[in-house]
């Protein structure tokens, strides 16, 4: 096996030579979905927790990452390193309470293995934010963090956003919003860069933008398209009614004038 570029690099710029790998779980999740406490300690209790945490939530990214620290661990035993692996896990609201129970899983492991040096797992910025407090108990030789290939996600993805931009370029519903907003604000901000009213032109931008945003969220056209129907409606009717009394009554005086 060999080390990562980053981490071999990082590796051989220290002196340490007895390196505890650290899988981090601030939230706890292998605690809460799978009952196993924790410090989890050693190659084999690590991989049996990772695959029953992925047995219980195979979506859960912990499970991953607990499987690339006992990797991490190996390549450095094949390398000739002294090390160990372990998982430590936090609380499920995180913040201190969980800061402060990592920490001490830590100190309760190097009491039995003293590590001169860590090498951190972890899947995310939030279970990085407990590095602060490690490195006050052990040195921090490298960080590594777990990036899950998700291709089919983005792919999915990808097609979702190319039906939205079909929708908004063929459906006249949409794409007299998000087409001809903006296209009426590039044109009125061209015209003022080139005539140099920039201020005034500005003005004019976010009113337009405004008008639009509230015409939107309130349905100004919809509520003004329905009055108006209703609107002339009544009114074709009104003269449709007035005509029609109209021939009446001239039919009925000329009955009577014949009378």
């Amino acid at each position: 096996m060999s080390l990562s570029g980053k981490l071999e690099k990082d590796v051989k710029a220290t002196t340490a030579n007895k390196l505890l790998v650290i899988c981090i779980d601030r939230d706890d999740d292998l605690g809460r979905k799978t009952g196993i406490p924790t410090p989890v300690v050693g190659r084999d209790a690590c991989i049996e927790a990772a695959q029953r945490l992925a047995l219980e939530d195979p979506e859960d990214a912990d499970s991953n990452s607990i499987f690339f620290a006992v990797k991490t661990y190996e390549d450095l035993v094949s390398k000739g390193y002294e090390a160990q692996v372990i998982t430590v896990a936090g609380v499920e609201n995180r913040g201190v309470q969980a800061d402060e129970k990592v920490a001490s899983e830590i100190k309760s492991v190097l009491k039995k293995f003293s590590a001169n040096g860590a090498v951190i797992v972890s899947d995310g910025e939030d279970d990085e934010m407990v590095i602060p407090v490690i490195q006050n108990i052990i040195p921090i030789v490298s960080v590594q963090r777990v990036v899950m290939q998700v291709s089919r996600t983005i792919e999915h993805s990808y097609a979702v956003f190319g039906k939205f931009l079909k929708l908004v370029m063929y459906n006249p519903k949409y794409s007299k919003f998000f087409l001809g907003v903006p296209g009426i604000l590039l044109l009125i901000g061209g015209i003022g860069a080139v005539t140099g009213y920039n201020a005034e032109i500005f003005a004019v931008l976010v009113t337009i933008l405004g008008g639009a945003f509230l015409i939107r969220a309130f349905d100004i056209d919809k509520a003004w398209s329905n009055w108006a129907k209703h609107h002339w409606s009544n009114s074709d009717s009104s003269v449709c009614s007035s005509w029609y009394n109209y021939r009446k009554c001239r039919k009925y005086s000329c009955r009577s004038r014949n009378s």
